[in-house]
């Protein structure tokens, strides 16, 4: 079997950097000019910016801890609900 070893096209959004995901889109930055620039010095303007960024990371931290509290309400509740259960069975026990 033969390989082929031919050079193939980089799909663009693979040039030069890596890709970033940002609101359902994939924004790449273009390839460093000069061997002392930043790759993140010529980059394109994406989707997003960075505060609406950091809106949402602050917003989804907001949101899980709020979830997390619940968790806890709930594991409490959970706990409360078995030790009562127990005892009107030790109850249920005692009086046969």
């Amino acid at each position: 079997m033969a390989f082929d070893f031919t050079p193939r096209a980089t799909p663009p959004h693979r040039v030069g950097t890596l890709p970033v995901f940002v609101s359902s889109r994939w924004c790449s930055s273009l390839p460093p000019s000069g061997p002392a620039s930043s790759p993140w010095a010529t980059a394109p303007p994406c989707a997003a910016s960075e505060v609406e960024i950091k809106a949402l990371s602050f917003n989804y931290a907001a949101m899980l801890k709020e979830k997390e509290e619940q968790l806890g309400k709930l594991r409490e509740e959970n706990g409360s609900l078995k030790r009562s259960l127990e005892s009107c069975k030790a109850v249920s026990a005692n009086s046969n």
